[in-house]
């Protein structure tokens, strides 16, 4: 598990240079937190559902304590 964290284009240029079935890579926006923050809270919160039912899907759980990005950085501007 890793992050990466910075704008839109940042974000898709990284996920088009990696070819990897091993790694899982969260994308956010720049945050005020660390991205070893998220990746930490996001493992924390998979492992307690995943211990629970090892079948349940992942992306319908919330990470609580998280701060989210800036108001003055869009993810998207349409």
């Amino acid at each position: 598990m890793t992050s990466y964290h910075g704008t839109l284009g940042g974000l898709t240029d990284f996920g088009l240079s990696r070819n990897d079935h091993l790694i899982c890579c969260l994308g956010v926006p720049a945050t005020p937190q660390p991205q070893y923050v998220w990746c930490a809270s996001l493992c924390a919160v998979a492992a307690a559902s995943l211990t629970i039912d090892p079948a349940r899907p992942l992306q319908t759980l919330t990470i609580p304590g998280l701060m989210p990005p800036g108001a003055e950085r869009p993810l998207y501007v349409g």
